[in-house]
């Protein structure tokens, strides 16, 4: 026999933030018989389950969560159980199934990362008891769904000892795949961003260089150029490659040269720069480690730097950069036969990382438009990846397009239209980053820092809680304006600014309906050849559906609306913006709307 794993509709009144709350019903059903050795044979989500049950409750030791089960009158293959939960601090959609059975365990972490065996390492129950767990409080497993003994599991000559008996789906992949869930605070009936006495916005760089890449400045001082800044946190993401080891640079041909390294000395005295002359004579310095520039410049509650990588990929001769964060180890690049392979087999990594470390990870892509590499039928499709950059503050990665190159706007509406419905995905999320490499010359048209940031709303200044947020679309991007607060509802999108004396607004509110046209053609250049770009597609993917002057600006959902972003525009020019004549600009981040929560 098989188990399939889902969640019975409508959810709207059953997720919170992304996660599992009080009052979900969760369902297991036995589905036939499994044939092969370690496959899942049948695998699929019922609407429905049977009527005809009796309710029990019991508390399970671990944390005292409570749960209301209905339990079938016989234990035949097809049967139900049902397990609503009563009390439970939720559970992030993006974690994975785990079962026990009789002869062993089954873990589906993603679609690509199932892993069986014997012994149960990860929740240690006996086996003939059955758990959905998940991973919380740093490495520990607490069962938090179910744990049961009382079905009699008739295994006769169907299915050998040796074979495990239990087969796990994705709770995260059903869900966004049959009922066109996405995840985030869209899914819950209402989410307002706003600080308060147990939530502060934190704001922060995620995509930085220094010298341990192709960066011009070494990581203490441009770690230190943001903490003087006013920056609460900062995302090192140097080149396939993390600060751990011993490195030394010569100091004349770095990209600082003798100028960056006098600064450093100036700036870090007593000891702190180490340097020596080489056997050829040369004047070198070391590279300080993440552990040692963290432990010198972080502030608790204040301060805080994350180690990341920026994964630098290809295909063929396009560059694929996808920024993996709060990771534990160097990933190096996967590879693929396709864009969109490459980006996957990326993402697929990080998520094995993020499992395995039991740390809250975070992948997002960069610069789409940096060679015109990504087309959004290629990202729109990832799985597992839900950011990306819509604006990016290196002068060289066409944020804003050409005539024959869709903007990364564009590119963000026509991904969202088609994830919030034929491939029934979460919504994309996007990020404001720098992208610095050039610190010694500011303003200047090099790729400086402090053209763009997120602000996240947060409980406290820590990778974890900061992930978290990012994840469930607590946050807004901007390149200069700042918001006050952000409300998300089944009835729509309200925002308000934190307006700047003297300056102007204009809150424009973008989505699109269902029932759009799904029809697109290709670009193609002057020979008449197809472009390697994303293709034309309907004017009525991307609308501004409404747009209001002034600091506050409310969208009322309409029946047909499948979601609603907005961007808020100050009349200010960007001080050191990206491209020159850009205006200082905020993104707050899709509102799912009753077209794509309601069911086919």
């Amino acid at each position: 026999m098989a188990v399939a794993c889902l969640i019975q509709p409508p959810f709207g009144q059953f997720l919170e933030n992304g996660r599992l709350f009080a009052g979900t019903p969760v369902v297991l059903q036995l589905l036939g018989e499994l044939r092969t050795r370690s496959c899942i044979q049948q695998l699929r989500f019922l609407p429905r389950m049977g009527r005809n049950d009796s309710v029990h409750r019991r508390s399970l030791a671990s944390g005292g969560d409570q749960f209301d089960h209905n339990r079938p009158s016989s234990h035949r293959s097809g049967g139900a159980t049902q397990f609503r939960l009563k009390r439970c601090s939720g559970l992030p959609l993006f974690r994975f199934l785990h079962f026990v059975g009789p002869q062993g365990c089954l873990s589906v972490e993603s679609n690509a990362h199932v892993r069986f065996g014997f012994r149960c390492p990860i929740c240690a129950l006996k086996p003939g008891k059955f758990a959905l767990v998940s991973r919380r409080n740093g490495r520990s497993w607490t069962p938090w769904i179910v744990q049961f003994n009382s079905f009699r599991w008739k295994w006769g000559s169907i299915v050998p000892k040796h074979v495990l008996s239990i087969c796990a789906a994705s709770l995260l992949w059903g869900l966004v795949l049959w009922f066109r869930l996405p995840a985030g605070p869209e899914a819950g009936p209402v989410q307002l961003l706003a600080a308060d006495d147990s939530l502060r916005w934190f704001r922060g760089n995620l995509h930085t260089h220094t010298l341990w890449s192709d960066g011009d400045d070494y990581p203490e001082m441009v770690a230190q150029w943001y903490l003087d800044q006013g920056y609460d946190f900062l995302s090192f993401t140097d080149h396939n490659t993390l600060w751990t080891g011993e490195k030394w640079i010569e100091v004349e041909k770095s990209k600082g040269g003798r100028a960056a390294f006098e600064k450093l000395k100036r700036a870090f005295p007593s000891g702190w720069v180490q340097e020596r002359i080489s056997p050829e004579g040369k004047l070198e310095t070391r590279l300080k480690t993440f552990s040692q520039v963290s432990a010198r410049l972080n502030r608790p509650g204040k301060y805080l730097l994350i180690q990341s990588e920026e994964i630098s990929d290809k295909y063929g001769g396009l560059p694929i950069h996808m920024n993996a964060h709060n990771v534990r180890e160097m990933l190096p690049p996967r590879g693929g036969d396709s864009v969109y392979e490459v980006m996957q087999r990326n993402t697929d990594a990080l998520l094995a990382h993020r499992e395995k470390s039991g740390d809250a990870m975070l992948i997002h892509l960069n610069h789409p438009n940096f060679g015109y590499a990504i087309r959004a039928e290629d990202l729109m499709r990832v799985r597992g990846e839900n950011f990306f950059e819509v604006y990016n503050g290196h002068p060289g990665v066409s944020n804003a397009g050409d005539v024959t190159h869709a903007g990364c706007e564009r590119i963000w509406d026509i991904m969202l239209a088609h994830r919030l419905t034929e491939l029934r995905l979460p919504v994309m999320y996007g990020l404001a980053v720098d992208d610095g490499h050039s610190y010694h010359d500011i303003p200047s048209r090099n790729s400086n820092p402090g053209r763009g940031w997120v602000m996240v709303l947060a409980s406290e200044l820590s990778s974890r809680s900061l992930i978290e947020s990012l994840e469930t679309g607590r946050f807004y991007s901007s390149s200069g304006v700042s918001l006050k607060s952000v409300r998300s509802s089944r009835e729509g999108l309200e925002i308000e600014v934190a307006p700047i004396p003297g300056a102007q607004y204009t809150i424009e509110f973008i989505g699109t309906q269902r029932g759009f046209p799904t029809t697109s053609e290709p670009i193609r250049g002057g020979d008449g050849k197809e472009i390697w770009t994303t293709r034309r597609y309907s004017d009525k993917i991307g609308q501004v559906l409404h747009t209001v002057k002034g600091t506050r600006g409310e969208y009322r959902f309409g029946p047909e609306d499948l979601y609603v972003r907005a961007v808020i525009t100050s009349d200010r020019l960007h001080p050191n913006p990206s491209s020159p004549g850009e205006f200082e600009r905020a993104w707050a981040q899709p509102a799912v709307g009753p077209a794509a929560l309601a069911p086919e």
